[in-house]
């Protein structure tokens, strides 16, 4: 036996990262894409940018760039010395309409030669599992399992736990990404972070790319990073600033219940955490398993806030 932490609600995980980099004095703009880096006389000096909603282009002047875009990074590393620094490989878990088979995870492998191990756990009064690993291609930044992939995850989880008979309609969502890979062309995920200074190999100064691992990783890879560009003498001394805690949104009981919540506390988070479409509140601000397993009144709630031209649940596709 062992223990370990699960992470219940990403989506507001993520949510709350943002908050407190607000009240640090961070800008946050959503669905704003960076689509080219500025560079003059070999040094960084902003990025151009577009907002996809107005259309409108954004100039944003620094001497320095962090480039933590994840499978996007390449894009932005035209004048850069080196691209090859994310290997994309494909990592998706099954959100499974039926009843867990037991009440804490369970490890499961297929007994065969080079199998994977998986882990069955529950979640959300439903079933969980993962996680299943697969070569991307080369610059790959869609992660979008194939109906093969899917199928044979589900074969592998049937050989292994007798039984238990699942098929493709008991797919209820597939949560898909993609990792950081050791080597490129292959599965295997990387276990250490990159914190690359562009400007120190033949690339632009004031250039960085930073690429982590997972979750919860995140906190120590930022502090690094900074520290990184600190003592490089482009950020000053390293220094620590105390900010106060913003006041929680949601607090651990409305999570679990947040299509429960009061039309007024809904409409709050949608001021406060630039919420635009149905799907940005139901399935990325708030508890995303919840919305997908219980459709209805997801779309009721969606089309009580947004009404009908703001409204698109079908754009939530089936187990995707």
């Amino acid at each position: 036996m062992w223990h370990d932490a699960v992470m219940l609600s990403p989506e507001r995980v993520l949510i709350e990262m943002l908050r407190w980099a607000v009240a640090g004095g961070a800008v946050a703009l959503n669905y704003v894409e960076v689509e080219r880096l500025i560079v003059e006389h070999g040094e960084v000096r902003g990025v151009e940018a577009c907002d996809r909603l107005s259309g409108q282009r954004l100039v944003v002047r620094s001497p320095r760039v962090i480039n933590a875009a994840g499978p996007w990074c390449r894009d932005l590393l035209a004048h850069a010395e080196r691209r090859d620094l994310f290997h994309p490989a494909l990592a998706f878990n099954l959100l499974l309409d039926r009843p867990a088979i037991a009440e804490v995870a369970v490890a499961v492998e297929p007994k065969r030669p080079g199998a994977r191990m998986y882990f069955v756990l529950p979640w959300r009064g439903r079933m969980l599992a993962g996680t299943f690993h697969a070569p991307a291609a080369t610059g790959a930044t869609a992660a979008e399992p194939s109906e093969e992939q899917v199928s044979s995850f589900l074969d592998e989880l049937n050989a292994t736990v007798p039984g238990l008979g699942l098929r493709r309609g008991d797919v209820v969502q597939v949560y898909a990404g993609l990792l950081p890979a050791r080597q490129e062309g292959g599965a295997e995920p990387a276990s250490r972070e990159v914190i690359h200074h562009h400007g120190q190999s033949g690339g632009p100064k004031g250039l960085w790319t930073v690429i982590g691992i997972k979750f919860t990783t995140a906190r120590a890879v930022a502090e690094a990073a900074l520290r990184k560009i600190a003592a490089d003498g482009q950020g000053g001394p390293a220094a620590k600033v105390h900010v106060p805690r913003p006041a929680p949104a949601l607090d651990v009981g409305d999570i679990a219940s947040g299509l429960e919540l009061s039309g007024d506390s809904l409409l709050e988070i949608m001021k406060r955490e630039a919420v635009v479409h149905a799907d940005d509140l139901l399935l990325r601000r708030m508890d995303s398993a919840q919305s997908l397993l219980d459709r209805p009144r997801a779309e009721e709630v969606a089309r009580d806030l947004f009404g009908d031209s703001r409204s698109d649940p079908g754009r939530w596709r089936a187990g995707r």
